[in-house]
């Protein structure tokens, strides 16, 4: 398994990466298809399979890897529904959430 490397906050040191799928993710380095809204950079890999668990549950979307505007309102009301802030960001809970 790879390793991911430990990004420094102000008050902790935490794993730059996210498991999806049993595959861990570098979202800086696995291409960027977010950053905007004032979410985190995740990559076209991570977005496509939210997406795709986002349209299992019907969101109406199309699965393409990109981070826009109806992925943001799809994942703020799956945030909703599952008592998380509804920030509309690709985030670890959210994923966590998804049972991926």
């Amino acid at each position: 398994m790879p390793s991911c490397p430990a990004i420094r906050t102000s008050s902790a040191t935490e794993s730059a990466c996210i498991l999806i799928a049993g595959t861990l993710v570098t979202p800086a380095l696995a291409g960027h298809r977010g950053g905007h809204h004032g979410c985190p950079h995740v990559s076209s890999v991570a977005v496509r399979q939210a997406q795709r668990a986002l349209k299992n549950r019907s969101a109406d979307i199309v699965v393409d890897g990109v981070l826009g505007p109806r992925t943001h309102a799809a994942l703020r009301q799956f945030q909703k529904e599952n008592g998380l802030a509804p920030t509309g960001c690709l985030d670890n809970e959210t994923i966590a959430r998804f049972n991926l």
